[in-house]
C-alpha cells in the first residue's frame, strides 16, 4: 500500500478566525486518526466561497487571516448559491459591464491566499453547471441565473452545452495564470425540496448537464466528484418507481434526452466510472432526493439510508487508494453543525473517516 499521505480537506471561512482555529484542531485530531489506522493525512483548508464570502470586507479578512495562519489551501469552490455559473457568466450579466463575474473572482481571491500559503501544494477550483428546470415555472421567473424552461433546454442542448464548454475552457485559462487548477463538480439530478427561491415552492427540481458525458465534454475530463450527490443520482430510479412519479420520471428523461431507466443508467453509470476522471473527490453522508423535509414526505424521498449504506466501504477506501497515490484531495463534505464549528470542531469529519478506515 502507498505510504504517501492522504490529502483531507476541511471546509473553512477564513474571515472566521473562531472557524480557522477549529480547523487547526481538528487538523491535529484528524492527522492523529490517520495515524491510528496506519494511514498518513495532511489535512488542508477548503475555501467555499458563498456570495457574502466575497464581500469586500470578508475579503480583506481572509487576506488578513492568511497572512497570520498561512493555512494550507488544497481546494476551493464558487458555491451553488452563487450570482454565477458556466450557465449565468459576464456573458449573460450585462450589469457587469465588463467587471469580472463571482466565478473569476473566486479564481483571483483564491490566487491571493494561495500566495500567502507556504505549503506548496497544488489547489483546484470547482464550479458548476448551475442550470436547472422545474415544472409550472412561475412568471416572472425569480431565478433567471440558474433556471430554464424544459423546452429551451431540449431545444436549445447542443447551443448550451456549447456555451458551458467555452466558458468552462474561458475560466480555465484564467485559473492556469494564476496557478490554479478548474474542475467541474457533477450536481445531483433532481431533488424534492422546499424551495428558498420560490418562497419554499415544494416540489421536484431537475438539475441539466450533469450525465457523465455532458461533464466529461464541457471540462475536458477535469472533475470534481461529489459522491453524495452521485449517490443520489443512483437512487432516483427507485425512488421514483416506488413512489410512482411518473410525471417528475418522464420530465427527467425530457431533461437527459432519454426514454428509460436502461438508459439514464448508461448517462449516470457506476462510481468507478465517475472517479476515473475526478481529480478531486467530495466525501459526505447525505443520501435521497429530499433535502429540508420531515415526517412521510422525508421517508417518501429521504428513505435511502446514508451514504455508508449505499456506497460500501470498499468503494471508499478504493478511492482513498487513489486519492492517495495521485496526490487527489478528498474534502470532507458532510452535513456539519455549521453554527458550533466552533465547538464541534469538524467531528462530524472524523466520524465518517472512522467508518470508512474501520
Amino acid at each position: 500500500m502507498s505510504q504517501k499521505p492522504l490529502q483531507v480537506g476541511l471546509p473553512v471561512m477564513l474571515h472566521y478566525e473562531a472557524e480557522i482555529q477549529a480547523f487547526l484542531k481538528a487538523k491535529q485530531r484528524i492527522e492523529a486518526l490517520g495515524e491510528s489506522h496506519s494511514i498518513p493525512m495532511n489535512v488542508g483548508a477548503f475555501l467555499f466561497f458563498v456570495p457574502s464570502a466575497l464581500k469586500e470586507a470578508n475579503v480583506q479578512k481572509q487576506i488578513e487571516n492568511q497572512r497570520k495562519y498561512e493555512l494550507p489551501i488544497i481546494h476551493a469552490q464558487s458555491s451553488f448559491q452563487a450570482p454565477h455559473n458556466l450557465f449565468y457568466s459576464r456573458h449573460q450579466d450585462c450589469s457587469l459591464d465588463g467587471q469580472s463575474d463571482f466565478m473569476e473572482r473566486v479564481i483571483e481571491q483564491t490566487q491571493r491566499l494561495k500566495q500567502l500559503d507556504p505549503s506548496g501544494l497544488p489547489a483546484d477550483v470547482d464550479l458548476n453547471v448551475g442550470l436547472y428546470s422545474f415544472r409550472d415555472i412561475p412568471e416572472p421567473n425569480a431565478d433567471p441565473a440558474h433556471v430554464l424552461p424544459l423546452d429551451v433546454i431540449v431545444n436549445q442542448r447542443e447551443a448550451l452545452l456549447q456555451r458551458f464548454k467555452s466558458r468552462f475552457g474561458e475560466l480555465r485559462d484564467i485559473a492556469r495564470e494564476n496557478g490554479l487548477g478548474l474542475v467541474l463538480e457533477n450536481a445531483i439530478t433532481s431533488v424534492f425540496v422546499p424551495h428558498p427561491t420560490y418562497n419554499k415552492r415544494l416540489g421536484m427540481y431537475f438539475y441539466a448537464f450533469n450525465d457523465i458525458n455532458s461533464l466529461r465534454k464541457i471540462s475536458g475530463d477535469s472533475l470534481a466528484l461529489d459522491i453524495a450527490h452521485w449517490a443520489a443520482t443512483e437512487s432516483a430510479p427507485g425512488l421514483f418507481e416506488r413512489n410512482k412519479a411518473f410525471e417528475y420520471r418522464d420530465f427527467l428523461f425530457a431533461m437527459d434526452g432519454i426514454t428509460s431507466w436502461d438508459e439514464y443508467k448508461q448517462h449516470h453509470p457506476a462510481l468507478s466510472e465517475h472517479s476515473k476522471q475526478a481529480k478531486v473527490f467530495h466525501f459526505s453522508n447525505a443520501t435521497g432526493l429530499g433535502v429540508y423535509l420531515e415526517g412521510d414526505l422525508e421517508a417518501k424521498w429521504g428513505d435511502v439510508g446514508t451514504v455508508e449504506g449505499i456506497v460500501p466501504r470498499q468503494d471508499f477506501r478504493t478511492i482513498i487508494d487513489d486519492a492517495r497515490e495521485n496526490g487527489k484531495p478528498v474534502i470532507i463534505e458532510v452535513d456539519y453543525d455549521i453554527k458550533n464549528i466552533p465547538v464541534n470542531q469538524f467531528r462530524e469529519a472524523d466520524k465518517l473517516l472512522d467508518h470508512i478506515l474501520t
